[in-house]
């Protein structure tokens, strides 16, 4: 007969094994979940905006006005990948 020590034992090692083995299929299930998202269209074009200063003087903005590098972003609410991330910010 096992000493009580070693059914512990044995009970802990088994609940440890299948905690593991939940966390790794959370994560492979959310890696497959992912990869069925489609990718962006390979017919997407980069546009030039000419009159990029105009942008840049409207909305929010970040650093110096006098800053040697100016970074604009362009945002789509409508599109379906902009939608997931805004719905996933806390407010």
């Amino acid at each position: 007969m096992k000493s009580r020590a070693s059914v512990i034992e044995i009970v802990l090692s088994s609940l440890l094994t299948a905690s593991v083995m939940a966390v790794a299929l959370v994560f492979v299930a959310r890696e497959v979940r992912s990869a069925r998202h489609p990718l962006p269209r390979p017919d997407a074009r980069d546009t030039l905006i000419t009159d990029w200063e105009e942008y840049a003087l409207s909305g929010i903005r970040m650093g110096p006005d006098e800053a040697v590098l100016t970074v604009l972003e362009f945002m789509d609410f409508e599109a379906p990948f902009a939608q997931r991330s805004r719905k996933r910010r806390p407010r």
